[in-house]
């Protein structure tokens, strides 16, 4: 199986999480065709025998992966090197988190980036470059159920701040905490990480 070599959020997830499943989609359908056309050599072309049974099995996984990557296909990596300028400015002060596709009953949902620092919460989606007015209401729709989906989260988490989302990089940028500065206590970054992990299941 093709080693997933990060976490959910990670900076490296969403390509990779793509890859992984292109391939598990590949396999499947390889394995299945492979089992049912043995299946027809060994029982003289007759298609009634367990080896269709067992390659129909294989349609299972294949749809599964198959569904996973359709809903991630349509979001895209942040650039990179805004991604560790974002990651080095947090450095000591609080978390990073990338590339996050998340899913409410409605929609599919990606931020950027998110910052989780001590009282603090910002997001980041991007504001669409050269927009027009049908990109830009699909941008605010986006922006509004990001913003009620999170929230919801960290109420539920017993959390009292709501999210900030940011539309602009640079303003992102100026709303993360010096890490010089503001720099966390190792109970801090505990509590910080343990909020990542509550979010790790909303992730797709």
């Amino acid at each position: 199986m093709f080693n997933l070599n990060c976490r959910k959020m990670d900076a490296q997830y969403l390509a990779a999480r793509k890859k992984q499943l292109v391939l598990l989609t590949l396999r499947s359908i390889v394995a299945g065709v492979l089992i049912f056309l043995i299946g027809l050599a060994l029982n003289k072309g007759d298609v009634r025998n367990i080896f269709t049974v067992v390659a129909v099995l294989f349609v299972l996984p294949m749809a599964r992966s198959l569904t996973e990557l359709i809903m991630l296909f349509p979001h895209h990596s942040f650039s990179a090197e805004k991604k560790q300028k974002a990651g080095e400015r947090a450095e000591g002060a609080g978390l990073i988190l990338y590339d996050m596709v998340f899913t409410n009953k409605d929609r599919a949902m990606h931020l950027d980036l998110m910052g989780i620092f001590p009282g603090k919460v910002i997001g980041l989606i991007e504001k669409p470059a050269q927009a027009d007015e049908k990109k830009l209401k699909k941008h605010q729709a986006e922006m509004k159920a990001a913003k009620e989906a999170i929230d919801t989260h960290l109420k539920n988490q017993a959390y009292r701040q709501k999210i900030v989302l940011y539309e602009d990089f640079g303003q992102f940028m100026k709303a993360i905490p010096d890490g010089q500065t503001h720099a966390c206590d190792e109970e801090q970054l505990a509590e910080l990480e343990a909020f990542r992990e509550s979010i790790e299941y909303m992730i797709i």
